[in-house]
């Protein structure tokens, strides 16, 4: 009995781990698939005390803002989430040194941005949750 228990927490870290790995940003419907047949994933944390959401706000990859869309459509309450420090979602968005406007645009030397769309991701925070502008 104990061993079946110790074999399926393992299998559970296991898949949260998977998930929280998939949250840094590389294909949002696999988020919503897993997030759908798992809701309680969402709930995860890493070793640091990060929900997925902070991880897709902190993440460099082009998709991380749909990857914040994706979660809080599964759970709105996740921009209120606070880590293990005391951080909100959006004060990880806010210091991510991705581009500031959406991907692939190009700007007038040719060059084209890739990375996230840091402020769509701080406005689609903002909006979920706005008093997280006010707390610290």
């Amino acid at each position: 009995m104990l061993s079946a228990l110790s074999s399926d927490l393992h299998r559970k870290r296991l898949k949260s781990l998977k998930f929280l790995h998939t949250c840094r940003g590389f294909d949002p419907m696999a988020i919503k698939g897993m997030l759908l047949k798992d809701r309680s994933l969402i709930h995860s944390k890493d070793s640091r005390g990060l929900y997925p959401i902070h991880i897709a706000c902190m993440s460099s990859h082009d998709e991380s803002p749909d990857i914040v869309d994706t979660i809080l459509e599964i759970d709105h309450l996740a921009a209120r989430y606070t880590d293990a420090l005391g951080q909100l979602p959006l004060h990880i968005a806010c210091r991510n040194v991705g581009p500031l406007t959406r991907k692939g645009v190009t700007l007038k030397n040719r060059t084209t941005i890739k990375g996230p769309c840091v402020s769509r991701m701080v406005l689609t925070l903002l909006r979920a949750y706005p008093q997280g502008a006010a707390e610290r």
